[in-house]
């Protein structure tokens, strides 16, 4: 996402790479960064640890194999779709909220 202010952008919801903001497809979207730590004291490298909050997290994940969002609201039955949904939708709006922040004079519309 991005906060955009007379054209230019003021503030995106990435950083360094992708993995930080909203959880994909793949990556693991804003985690405690004391995480990669653990990983690497139980022996993990940090080439697998990247993989792991890269590739092999996000929606794939937390749906079990599911590789995208939309294959997700098609069908939102059991207790851990839900949860899903509620992640993401937390997730999305908890970003949106510091975006508004940024742009201190408020919003005039969001494009989806």
């Amino acid at each position: 996402m991005v906060a955009i202010r007379d054209g230019a952008a003021q503030e995106i919801s990435t950083g360094f790479t992708s993995l930080e903001g909203i959880i994909s497809k793949t990556g693991c979207g804003d985690i405690d960064p004391t995480v990669v730590f653990q990983l690497y004291s139980t022996g993990m490298s940090f080439k697998a640890i990247n993989k792991l909050l890269s590739a092999e997290s996000g929606f794939r994940a937390l749906a079990g194999g599911k590789a995208g969002f939309s294959d997700i609201l098609g069908k939102v039955d059991s207790p851990k779709e839900i949860a899903l949904v509620e992640i993401y939708c937390y997730n999305v709006l908890s970003i949106l909220a510091g975006l508004f922040l940024r742009l201190e004079g408020g919003c005039d519309s969001i494009y989806w």
